[in-house]
């Protein structure tokens, strides 16, 4: 190509630079073998030939300097070294102008200089998780929005940037070392065994533990277990102190008294809305509570389902109704909570937000509430929940999450039963059925959300003056 007052470069990754200088557009394609260049008289003609496609440019500025310098000029002029982490060209450069070139124009682009010796920038490439053997980005996230090994910077930044608790790292010589790594950051293997509850066994995933113990009354149960030798150790202890046991059945395979948990379990397990109890210590106190369950059972016939079973063997405990409104005129929703601990005592909280979300977040944020509230004033631990939200019980069990609300807001509620060790019996029912509790619950979510136009009255302290 003869020599042109103009030199335009298109670039793989569909960007542009414009040189006016020859030996600038040389050093500009040196190393860019999918690039395409043209040279024009005309700068008009130049930005022409690449419209349509980003570019810049770039006018020299270098000096006219003599071949013929003193040698000892050149001898005492010290090096410089330059690092790009992302860019055109990642790596070390000792010239100014190909460090730059390498910046210029790319979306993004970092990099650093002066640095006194090559070493200096190399490291500052591994600190940034560049190899100076490969050039390849190194970045391991073991906790974040997405986990994994990843070769781009700015994708290992978008995974931790804004993540509560990110954890991750970017200064490994090899991808084996990043792998290595990030296996070291999972969770250890645990045991959890199960004597007495739903179902006897050893486990490893706590999900089922806690599905196996939940709901039943003087369980024997332990987790943390670090191999399975010392958590079937600790089952068979527990076994040979066991005293005899009596167990009931009112719904099941086979109604009746049981001495033989396996028997019991057996016709227990796989029957909807199956009914028992065990721990009892004598037959007679079996005898009674089966004679109890029977007697409601006849009463109500065909109108027994799991609800019904948790709210007749719960009755004696404090009950908590919890609601969530929204108002999309309104463009905003509440939340409420009514606790109604014993005879002659009820509490009622709730609060409302003008935002525009959805009636599915009032109904979390109610049993957020709930559970700081009887955290913070109150001493019992088990209680009745009665809600009308579906998916709410999978969401606090921590079984099922949706994305209709913040993940963080999902992982508090059941950090906060798991940490504070609630007892929660979920009674789920029907909005809207007459149902005194949760019609109350309703009502206060609603009078509250209500009142959030008068905001700026309830802040006025105006009456002071």
């Amino acid at each position: 190509m003869g020599k042109k007052k103009f030199y335009a470069v298109r670039y793989a990754d569909n960007t542009g630079l414009i040189f006016n200088n020859y030996d600038d557009y040389q050093n500009g394609i040196k190393g860019f073998s999918n690039s395409s260049s043209k040279g024009f008289n005309r700068i008009e003609d130049a930005s022409e030939w690449l419209e349509g496609v980003p570019h810049k440019v770039v006018k020299s500025k270098k000096p006219q300097t003599s071949d013929k310098a003193p040698e000892q000029i050149k001898k005492n002029k010290r090096s410089q070294y330059y690092a790009v982490v992302r860019g055109r060209v990642v790596g070390v450069f000792d010239n100014k102008e190909d460090y730059k070139k390498s910046l210029l124009g790319y979306k993004s682009g970092k990099g650093k200089g002066i640095f006194k010796t090559k070493e200096a920038a190399q490291n500052w490439l591994v600190q940034n998780g560049i190899s100076p053997v490969n050039k390849k980005g190194l970045y391991a996230v073991s906790k974040g929005f997405n986990t994994g090994f990843f070769t781009k910077l700015h994708t290992y930044e978008k995974n931790l940037i804004g993540y509560p608790g990110a954890k991750g790292r970017c200064d490994f010589n090899n991808k084996k070392e990043a792998l290595d790594w990030i296996n070291a950051q999972k969770p250890k293997k645990r045991y959890y065994a199960v004597a007495k509850g739903r179902r006897r066994g050893i486990y490893t995933d706590i999900k089922k533990y806690n599905k196996y113990i939940s709901g039943v009354s003087d369980i024997k149960a332990k987790g943390g277990f670090k191999t399975r030798e010392r958590a079937e150790q600790w089952m068979k202890e527990v076994q040979e102190n066991q005293v005899k046991e009596y167990f009931a059945i009112a719904i099941g395979k086979r109604r009746g008294i049981y001495v033989d948990r396996k028997k019991y379990l057996d016709n227990l397990n796989g029957v909807k809305n199956g009914w028992g109890k065990d721990g009892f210590r004598t037959r007679a106190d079996a005898e009674k509570w089966l004679s109890e369950r029977l007697e409601f059972i006849n009463k109500y016939k065909k109108s027994i389902y799991k609800e019904v079973i948790i709210a007749y063997e719960s009755k004696d405990l404090p009950v908590i109704y919890t609601d969530g409104s929204y108002m999309p005129v309104k463009q905003q929703y509440s939340s409420s909570v009514v606790i109604s601990e014993g005879v002659g005592s009820i509490a009622a909280f709730a609060k409302s937000n003008k935002q525009d979300k959805n009636n599915t977040l009032g109904e979390l944020e109610g049993l957020l509430h709930a559970l700081k509230i009887v955290n913070a004033l109150y001493e019992f631990k088990e209680f009745i929940l009665v809600y009308d939200y579906n998916d709410l019980e999978k969401i606090a069990r921590g079984i099922l999450t949706i994305k209709s609300v913040p993940i963080s807001l999902q992982r508090e509620i059941v950090d906060l039963i798991k940490d504070n060790e609630l007892d929660i019996h979920f009674l789920n029912v029907k909005s809207h059925t007459g149902i005194v509790g949760n019609s109350v619950a309703d009502r206060i979510a609603r009078d509250i959300s209500n009142h959030l136009n008068k905001l700026d009255l309830l802040r006025d302290l105006s009456f002071l003056n």
